[in-house]
Formats: C-alpha cells, structure tokens, sequence
C-alpha cells in the first residue's frame, strides 16, 4: 500500500451524531478493478490480484483524492459452518452510506473536484464482530458455555464500533490475560 492516500482525518461532530466516519482515503487497487470489469467479485483470483496490482502502479495518484466513509452498521449477518460469511446492507445502513457520500461530495467539491469526476466506489466491509457478543455467546470474562473455552477478539463485541477496533480489542485482550493469571 505504499504511495496510497492514508486514512488522516475526520469529521467528530459527525462520528458522535450521526455514526459516520468520512475521512480522505482511497484504496487504488479497488478503483483500477472497478475499472477493468464494472464491479468488485466476491473472491479475487490469483490471476485478477495480480492484475489489479499491475494496473494500480499505472495510476497517476498525484490529482487523485477519494473519500472512505465507515458507518455503525446494524448487527446482521451470518457465519456459516464451512466459514463463509453473508452479510447485507439495511435499509438503515444504505441510508448512513448515502448520507456520508453526499457530505465526502461536498467536502470534494469545496476542494476544488469537478461534480462530474466524483463516483462512489464499491462497498468493502472490514473489522466483521459481534458473532460471539458478550452477553448472549460469552460471559463479562468472555468464557463461553463450555468450562475453559474463551473468546478474545472483536467477535464479543455487544455491538459494531464504527471505527477502528484494534486498540478496543488490545485493551479487552490485557483484562483477560489479567483475569487468566488470577485464576
């Protein structure tokens, strides 16, 4: 990912009212696929990652600027026994993403982006949890039914985060090594 736009600001007033996350940011391997054949697969090839990374070296990215948005997305979605995952936008999601691209358009625009060079992108989900949540699959020492057996990732989440969930997951995996050394 080297020579990519990175992930640097945001807007609070609308992370705390609204649960969106705008931020300037764009993954150029996403934007030269969506290019070459109209749309993101569910599963990259070998053949298609490898192309995907030639034609993204090919782009100029020195008057390119994209806009990320990450939402609090409502608790749907499945994992299934053979670990395949299936997980839909709501209606109430849809409306989050909506919203958000109108507020990256406007912050675009202000910056000088011609309306018609502005597109919105493909949606990518990323930090999945909430499948074991505290609560309902593990306990408050994130034990599970099964004497022994714990559970310390960002599947015990009660509810999504809307952001970046390593340090949430870091501090949550220092108090379980606290607990399993006291017992």
């Amino acid at each position: 990912m080297k020579g990519e736009i990175i992930l640097a600001t945001y807007l609070e007033s609308v992370v705390i009212e609204r649960e969106l996350f705008p931020a300037p940011y764009m993954y150029i391997p996403f934007f030269v696929l969506r290019d070459m054949d109209g749309g993101l697969p569910e599963k990259l090839g070998k053949v298609q990652q490898a192309m995907m990374i030639l034609r993204s070296k090919k782009v100029d990215t020195s008057h390119l600027i994209g806009m990320m948005t990450k939402i609090r997305d409502e608790r749907t979605g499945e994992v299934y026994k053979d670990g395949t995952i299936h997980k839909h936008l709501t209606e109430r999601d849809r409306a989050k993403l909506e919203e958000a691209h109108e507020i990256n358009k406007q912050i675009l625009i202000a910056a000088g982006a011609r309306p018609e060079t502005i597109f919105t992108g493909v949606y990518e989900s990323g930090h999945p949890c909430c499948t074991a949540a505290m609560g309902e699959v593990v306990d408050h020492n994130l034990e599970t039914e099964i004497k022994g057996l714990f559970v310390s990732d960002a599947s015990v989440f009660p509810s999504p985060l809307g952001m970046p969930p390593i340090l949430t997951i870091v501090a949550m995996s220092k108090r379980f090594a606290k607990h399993l050394l006291e017992r």
